[in-house]
């Protein structure tokens, strides 16, 4: 005759008074906050002190169940840092292989290190390398595919590729201000480079008046638009660049002179536009209420007589 012996399963209580291998429990009985209240744990030993701790119960973190206190997880070499006096330097030998050399001399081109001695990671191995752009070396993987320039020339290197007539929304090298003025692209072989701003472009109206001058302009020189076709302040007098509506002048104090006489002009001219309006309106209505006024004038004399 067969017994079988059924043992009880064990409660929340006894899990938490005495924990043994094996045993399972939320994370939110354990104290613990956050998505982590909402994991199970389950209780493992330490294989290098014997230590029993909880850990997630998944299958990554039950197959390395070290305890952060073991003396042989504090006691780890630490990744040494990059010391030019105990620098380990790597030269392929006549059979291909590296050969380790204790030197105390700066690294010169071509040198290979393993990253552990220089604070980086100890599975690659680092070439020091010059950049082509600027010069300046410094170590990079050895395996590193495409261009070795440093940091700072990639950058620019990736921003010429991309600017000017190479970038997908080139139009011709001109673009429009906020202000509604016309800009134009300027390369150093122009002669009038050294009027661009810090993009590199050069307002047109300037530009215009530069090429009629044949010279460039100076900085404290003003271009002003005449609007001889448009009105004042408008856009498209703003981007008529045409020479005819055009005009140097010395200064500031000038060209704002010139600006509020030219306004109070124009002011002047729409006042008496809208002035003239107004008394082709009235003579209108004076020759209909004198025709009106006639009219029956006439039909009273005929009654009366």
């Amino acid at each position: 005759m067969t017994t079988t012996v059924t043992v009880a399963a064990r409660t929340t209580n006894d899990i938490l008074c005495s924990p043994q291998l094996d045993d399972t429990i939320s994370g939110k009985l354990l104290g613990y906050q956050g998505s982590s209240r909402h994991v199970k744990f389950a209780r493992v030993a330490c294989p290098s002190c014997g230590t029993h701790h909880w850990v997630r119960n998944t299958i990554k973190d039950k197959s390395h169940p070290r305890c952060y206190n073991c003396p042989a997880f504090l006691n780890r070499p630490k990744i040494k840092q990059y010391r030019p006096e105990r620098l380990r330097k790597y030269r392929p030998d006549a059979e291909g292989n590296y050969k380790t050399i204790l030197t105390s001399d700066v690294p010169k081109n071509g040198d290979l290190i393993r990253g552990s001695e220089i604070g980086r990671s100890p599975l690659f191995v680092f070439k020091w390398t010059p950049c082509p752009a600027c010069g300046v070396s410094r170590w990079i993987m050895k395996n590193t595919q495409g261009n070795p320039m440093c940091k700072d020339c990639g950058n620019k290197y990736k921003i010429s590729k991309y600017i000017g007539d190479k970038s997908s929304r080139w139009n011709g090298g001109k673009i429009v201000s906020g202000y509604g003025y016309m800009y134009v692209r300027t390369y150093p072989d122009s002669p009038f480079y050294s009027m661009v701003n810090n993009l590199g472009y050069i307002a047109e109206h300037r530009l215009v008046m530069a090429q009629h001058l044949g010279r460039p302009l100076e900085r404290w020189e003003i271009v002003h638009h005449k609007h001889t076709q448009f009105p004042a302040g408008t856009v498209e007098n703003k981007q008529d660049n045409r020479i005819e509506n055009l005009e140097l002048v010395s200064s500031k104090a000038t060209h704002d002179a010139v600006t509020a006489l030219e306004n109070r002009i124009h002011k002047l001219e729409r006042e008496v536009t809208e002035l003239r309006a107004k008394l082709t309106v009235y003579e209108a209505v004076g020759s209909v209420v004198g025709n009106t006024l006639e009219g029956e004038n006439d039909l009273v004399f005929r009654r009366a007589t």
